[in-house]
């Protein structure tokens, strides 16, 4: 029987060994184990994402975390220890009955084992609180990541909708007073939004995009010619000067120039060949893609129009002298304080620099909003003081058509940054979740597949597709287009409340399940946006200073 024992021990042991064993070392593959890492990393870094829109969406300060690095342990061992004492000596010598043997047959027996098994990840998640951080995500978005999201084959439309956050426009020709608006991309004001949105689809149908120019900059002063015996140290500075991206040129007159080679991305609008659009009525064509200006890529610097002429200004230059005299303007033409002289060698309308950016604004010079993007402008007014009341509507909310009709416009856009688009994102969910909107909640759609030269009149209603669409030519194939709907798609849903198992990824905030849905007909472009954003997010996390506010201007005219 104890023998028996000592085998059991014995054999218990070994049980527990090949137990950790067979997890362990004999089929211990990480690989298996590495997707499941990839697949935890996804969940945190989506959920993370999730949970801060969450905050965003109810107006509350976000928190950063990064899952930093995942190290997968595992470990087994086990011992045994066993052992038997066995005793036995035949008496020498008998005592009386009522005695013992002098000496006694001892028999001792132990055994034991132990095994124990170990394993899991290690892992980092720093909180994203430094100074180079917030300066990165409050960077705003630059053009070179908008283009590459619109040559990886983004709806331009999402982009626009997520990236800029207002349109600026400004009448600059004699007959306005620089008028000035905002549009501003708000989704928790219907008519601010509403307005905004017919501006932006009115550059989408009109084809604005970027394009990568090279651009060459004249490095240094001229050098003279080497001597011949510096003709080696000649040669070797030049090899150091073309490792530093610096190229050698020599003109006819044997003059030797350094110059720098760079590419840089300017805004413009799409040529495809035949008639220029009347719509935009261009009178400077290097406002098309394609069509740079020589003069600019060469880096010469030409004097460029005004950016605002008002009649003041423009009635006190126009006063003819009196003879043996000069005349003196009017007290209602007297120059603004402060303003630019206009010049007979300015003019609003052209420029060598047509959407080439430069400290962070791009200008445009020669273009003209059409009809319909007014007369849509004026339906979204009317239907906004049919619903809240003229008294109810903001001063200054209302886009004054009547002094835009037929005007030379500028136009300046500023971007999102990172931290923006993410409030933006809240405002979003705000917008179709909160009850604050009386009962009336509203799903942010965005547009998709847009037609050149057909425009929409109205914005995504929820009915899936937009029909009211006008040609901006009477052109067939404007025509034709202007007869195909445009399909609308959620930008991003946030459902609120527990038993949503078609989820992407799910998030429990204050005892509130919040889910972003998988399906397309209700999520929409949720599912892409949120990729969008957690590239954009890591894209934009560093910064050494926080620079100036991104703008694109545009300016034209009629």
């Amino acid at each position: 029987m104890r023998r028996r024992s000592i085998v059991r021990a014995f054999g218990a042991a070994l049980l527990s060994m090949a137990v950790a064993g067979c997890s362990f070392f004999p089929s211990d593959y990480y690989g298996t184990r590495a997707v499941e890492y990839n697949r935890e990393a996804e969940d945190a870094t989506l959920a993370a994402m999730l949970l801060n829109i969450v905050r965003a969406s109810q107006r509350r300060p976000m928190q950063f975390t990064s899952l930093q690095s995942v190290t997968g342990t595992a470990s087994a061992s086990g011992s045994i220890s066993g052992g038997e004492t066995n005793a036995h000596s035949t008496p020498l010598y008998n005592l009386p009955t009522a005695a013992t043997s002098i000496v006694q047959r001892v028999v001792t027996g132990t055994g034991s084992g132990t095994a124990s098994i170990s394993g899991g990840p290690n892992f980092t998640v720093p909180v994203l609180d430094t100074q180079e951080f917030y300066q990165g995500i409050l960077t705003p978005v630059p053009l070179s990541v908008i283009d590459f999201y619109l040559q990886e084959g983004f709806p331009p439309e999402l982009l626009a909708d997520l990236f800029i956050l207002s349109i600026e426009v400004t009448r600059i020709d004699e007959r306005g007073n620089c008028e000035r608006f905002v549009f501003r991309n708000d989704v928790s004001d219907d008519l601010q939004f509403g307005q905004f949105q017919a501006m932006v689809d009115y550059l989408m149908v009109s084809g604005f995009i970027a394009e990568r120019i090279n651009k060459t900059t004249a490095y240094g002063p001229a050098i003279p010619p080497p001597r011949a015996a510096d003709s080696a140290r000649a040669v070797d500075a030049f090899a150091h000067a073309a490792q530093a991206g610096l190229d050698v040129k020599k003109d006819r007159t044997g003059k030797v120039t350094l110059e720098k080679k760079s590419s840089e991305l300017r805004t413009c609008f799409l040529y495809k060949g035949g008639d220029y659009p009347a719509w935009l009525a261009a009178r400077d064509k290097t406002i098309f893609c394609g069509h740079f200006s020589p003069a600019a890529r060469a880096g010469e610097e030409k004097p460029a129009g005004l950016a605002c002429r008002p009649r003041a200004k423009i009635a006190s230059h126009a006063t003819a002298p009196k003879p043996g005299g000069t005349a003196k303007p009017t007290e209602a033409a007297k120059p603004e304080s402060g303003a630019a002289e206009p010049t007979a060698s300015a003019n609003p309308l052209t420029s060598d620099r047509q959407g080439v950016s430069s400290e962070g604004q791009s200008e445009f010079r020669g273009i003209a909003m059409a009809q319909p993007v007014l007369d849509r402008i004026k339906a979204v007014q009317i239907q906004a003081i049919e619903k809240n009341g003229a008294d109810n509507i903001e001063s200054g909310a209302l886009f004054p058509v009547q002094a835009f009709e037929g005007a030379h416009i500028s136009m300046k856009f500023q971007t999102r940054s990172t931290e923006g688009i993410l409030y933006y994102l809240g405002e979003i969910v705000r917008r179709r979740n909160s009850p604050e909107y009386g009962g009336q909640p509203r799903t942010i759609q965005t547009k998709s597949g847009l037609h050149y030269g057909a425009y929409p009149m109205e914005d995504c209603n929820g009915d899936g597709e937009v029909r009211a669409i006008r040609p901006l030519s009477n052109k067939q194939p404007y025509i034709h287009d202007s007869q195909i709907a445009i399909s609308c798609d959620n930008i991003f849903v946030i459902n609120e409340g527990p038993g949503l198992g078609d989820s992407v990824v799910s998030v429990l905030y204050n005892g509130v399940v919040y889910s972003i849905p998988h399906s397309r007909e209700v999520g929409g472009r949720s599912s892409q946006v949120t990729e969008l954003v957690k590239q954009i997010l890591n894209l934009n996390t560093s910064a050494k200073q926080l620079p100036q506010t991104t703008v694109i201007s545009v300016v034209g005219g009629q």
